[in-house]
């Protein structure tokens, strides 16, 4: 999951070849809050809480699952350039980490609702 991160940030930054359309500059998969949202230390993240960040981040994860079939399907249609090999593979981690996704916010959900 790590290098999953650092190669997101070196694509953001440009850092990798390619320009593709499957991860927009600035869009990032897992967002970090600012430092003035952050919690104190001693403030526990309440299950409601945490439910409507995970969900926060599951609309943004279909936003960006969402462009990037966009992008494939121009690919296979033919009216874009080829893909390059990394930008498939971020098409597939990102669609492996959806499904990762979803499952957490079932299970989040579901502890929700039986506390």
């Amino acid at each position: 999951m790590e290098s999953l991160h650092l190669a997101l940030g070196q694509y953001e930054r440009g850092d990798l070849e390619g320009t593709g359309d499957c991860l927009p500059h600035g869009a990032l998969l897992f967002r970090h809050q600012e430092p003035s949202q952050r919690r104190c230390v001693g403030h526990a993240i309440t299950d409601s809480e945490a439910l409507e960040a995970e969900r926060g981040n599951r609309t943004r994860a279909e936003e960006q699952l969402t462009r990037c079939d966009a992008a494939m399907r121009r690919l296979r249609d033919g009216t874009a350039p080829p893909p390059k090999k990394k930008e498939v593979l971020f098409h597939d981690q990102l669609a492996a980490l959806q499904q990762q996704n979803a499952a957490q916010l079932e299970s989040l959900e579901a502890r929700v609702t039986a506390a």
